[in-house]
């Protein structure tokens, strides 16, 4: 995964720990048996955040949609991963908290050498928030920075560009 996914954790993180909250990442917690698995004692919880009134246990988890994922496909893809976060924190026991379900969704686009495609990022963009709006989460928030200020990484004869994340 790349660093941007991290950082996504610690941003929860951050915020807590600006409103006097507490916040701890990636520590040991029991979870609870599931239909067909083995008992799993102790496993990695994300990340666990509480102000002065209530705590969370948060399982984390990223998507990285594409441009070239159809419609229907990245809402199906959206709303399984955000399931399979909720279920797993759910399975978490002896936290004393609510457990809370997040998915990080972080839109890419490849943009070929020599090719003006650059300008369907910002829309790409604009089409996801789109989607999470119609699947109706409980709460959702997202960032995209200016146009022009994505996080680029090459690849092979292109780039890949990063123009923010939705936060669910």
């Amino acid at each position: 995964a790349l660093p941007i996914s991290a950082f996504q954790k610690t941003s929860l993180a951050g915020a807590a720990w600006s409103e006097g909250g507490v916040a701890l990442e990636e520590f040991w917690s029991r979870r609870r048996k599931r239909k067909g698995s083995a008992l799993k004692k102790l496993s990695w919880t994300d990340l666990y955040i509480s102000s002065k009134r209530c705590g969370f246990a948060c399982e984390a988890k990223t998507l990285w949609p594409t441009k070239r994922s159809r419609k229907r496909k990245q809402a199906g893809r959206i709303i399984k991963a955000l399931q399979r976060a909720t279920e797993e924190a759910g399975d978490l026991l002896g936290t004393n908290c609510y457990p809370l379900g997040v998915l990080f969704v972080i839109p890419r686009v490849y943009v070929p050498a020599r090719s003006d495609r650059k300008a369907e990022v910002p829309k790409f963009a604009q089409q996801l928030v789109r989607e999470v709006t119609n699947i109706r989460p409980d709460a959702f928030a997202f960032v995209f920075p200016r146009r022009g200020r994505y996080w680029v990484i090459r690849s092979g004869n292109g780039k890949y560009y990063y123009p923010g994340v939705v936060t669910i």
